[in-house]
């Protein structure tokens, strides 16, 4: 078996130079199955190009940490009952305090997993933190792809390829939110998913949740 590397640079983007960096990538590298991985270090490097385009100064560190450990929640290392954005969180947060992170950074670290997925919040906060929802976005559903130079993407495809991501990928979310308690899914985008591919899951709607209050009116 070939040893696992972590390349300095990919298509441009420098990877921070600190042995906790490299400590995450490893762990990201050993618990995530290669599609999950593969993603999880694009994320980053589109990530990375958005900032670039912004100009504007922010902790690489916590970006590139928040990134590569953002689908913790996905992988058997982090499995819980929380939704699967939370628990990788968590898992994060729990790793970084451990190898010595401050806890101001680490926090920062939590929002940027635990908020990855909040579409009209996360682009708010500190770019650090927005980074790896913006990142995610352009490999997920490809808001912002067109903005970055088609030769750029396709070394970062050729390093991290995406094999059959757009399938592969959304059937490991439909597993995921199988396992969880209807309330780690509902009134998020995950509830769509879980009412069309997830037998036997039945969750009120927010009228109904309203309705059905303790209240004369």
């Amino acid at each position: 078996m070939a040893e696992f590397v972590i390349p300095r640079e990919i298509a441009g983007v420098r990877i921070p130079d600190t042995a906790l960096v490299g400590k995450a990538i490893r762990l990201a590298h050993d618990v995530s199955s290669p599609l999950v991985f593969n993603h999880v270090m694009r994320t980053f490097v589109f990530g990375s190009l958005i900032a670039r385009r912004h100009g504007l100064p922010y902790d690489e560190e916590v970006a590139c940490l928040g990134a590569v450990l953002h689908d913790l929640g996905l992988t058997d290392h982090a499995q819980g009952q929380k939704r699967f954005e939370v628990a990788g969180a968590d898992a994060a947060r729990h790793f970084v305090r451990a190898h010595g992170f401050a806890q101001d950074k680490a926090e920062k670290v939590w929002d940027a997993i635990a908020l990855h997925t909040s579409l009209g919040i996360a682009g708010e906060k500190p770019l650090e933190i927005a980074l790896t929802h913006l990142g995610a976005s352009v490999d997920v559903i490809g808001i912002g792809l067109d903005a970055i130079d088609a030769a750029v993407v396709e070394q970062v495809l050729s390093l991290y390829p995406r094999g059959d991501f757009k399938n592969a990928f959304f059937d490991l979310l439909v597993a995921n939110f199988a396992k969880k308690p209807m309330l780690a899914t509902a009134h998020s985008w995950a509830m769509e998913i879980c009412r069309n591919h997830v037998h036997g899951y039945a969750c009120p709607s927010f009228h109904q949740m309203m309705q059905g209050a303790g209240f004369a009116s």
